[in-house]
């Protein structure tokens, strides 16, 4: 970067690095439609891990002192930029919240329109697993719970068959997620399948 030794010339070189981040999201949201059904296949899976890898990498460029400087020469050239509204992969717009603040970051626009593009992959996947261990919860629902016998020293607590099957589906899917899916993205989605699993169960098992 130091090789430009005009501003003009460093921002010059920075609006087409921005350019090319666009451009690669785009890419990848062509790639996606046709993708659209398969979720869980490895170019979603891959395309997700990518869009997580520059997250992480545009954070860390927004620190480093060179594009600290372009993002206030920036602003000198072009006004302080306002958040955009961002449009999701699907094309409909949404309003984040806290939008219309102003951007503090080089990158902070284009780490919002990736983190949507992210947000989308995540929900259909979240979906395509969820569904299926809804499938294999069923039999488990439908036990018949007021015939079984109460667990007492002669009638050891044992697991169900049904239960047993529900279990070994959960690990399957958890243990390929963990194997595919980077470290942030694993935790976010353990986290979220923990959470939609436990209402499943309770809503339909309890109430």
């Amino acid at each position: 970067c130091q090789s430009f030794p005009q501003p003009g010339h460093r921002l010059q070189f920075v609006e087409f690095i921005l350019d090319l981040l666009d451009d690669f999201r785009v890419r990848l949201l062509q790639i996606l439609q046709t993708e659209r059904d398969q979720p869980l296949s490895d170019r979603s899976i891959g395309i997700l891990n990518t869009v997580d890898f520059f997250m992480s990498a545009m954070r860390e460029w927004n620190e480093v002192p060179f594009y600290v400087q372009m993002t206030f020469y920036r602003k000198q050239v072009h006004g302080p930029p306002s958040s955009p509204d961002l449009v999701g992969p699907s094309g409909s717009s949404s309003g984040a919240k806290g939008e219309g603040k102003l951007q503090e970051g080089l990158f902070d626009a284009e780490i919002g329109l990736y983190t949507r593009l992210r947000d989308d992959v995540l929900s259909g996947l979240h979906q395509r697993v969820l569904g299926e261990l809804k499938r294999q919860a069923k039999p488990y629902l439908n036990e018949r719970w007021f015939a079984m016998l109460p667990h007492s020293s002669l009638v050891p607590p044992t697991l169900s068959p049904s239960a047993v099957s529900l279990l070994s589906a959960l690990q399957t899917q958890l243990s390929d997620l963990h194997r595919r899916l980077n470290p942030p993205l694993f935790t976010t989605t353990l986290k979220t399948l923990a959470k939609s699993l436990e209402a499943h169960l309770l809503y339909d098992l309890v109430m």
